[in-house]
C-alpha cells in the first residue's frame, strides 16, 4: 500500500470526535450562569476561610449531608 492509500483509509475510518466542540459551545451558551455560580463559591468559600469552618460545618449548620454541600 503507498502512503495516500493508508492515509485517505485512516481518514475514512478515524472517529470523528466533535465532543469537544459541543462542550465549548456549552460553556459559551451558559457562560453568564458559570460566571454567577463561581462567584456565589468564592463567596461561600471566603465566608467558610473567614469562620475557620469547613465544608462538613457548614453541612451540619444546613443540616444537609456533606455530598450536597
Amino acid at each position: 500500500m503507498d502512503i495516500n492509500k493508508i492515509s485517505k483509509r485512516l481518514i475514512n475510518e478515524s472517529k470523528k470526535d466533535d465532543s469537544w466542540l459541543k462542550a465549548a459551545e456549552w460553556r459559551q451558551k451558559n457562560e453568564y450562569w458559570l460566571r454567577v455560580s463561581q462567584d456565589i463559591a468564592i463567596k461561600i468559600l471566603g465566608y467558610l476561610r473567614s469562620k475557620n469552618m469547613t465544608q462538613k460545618d457548614l453541612a451540619a449548620l444546613l443540616e444537609f449531608s456533606p455530598q450536597h454541600v
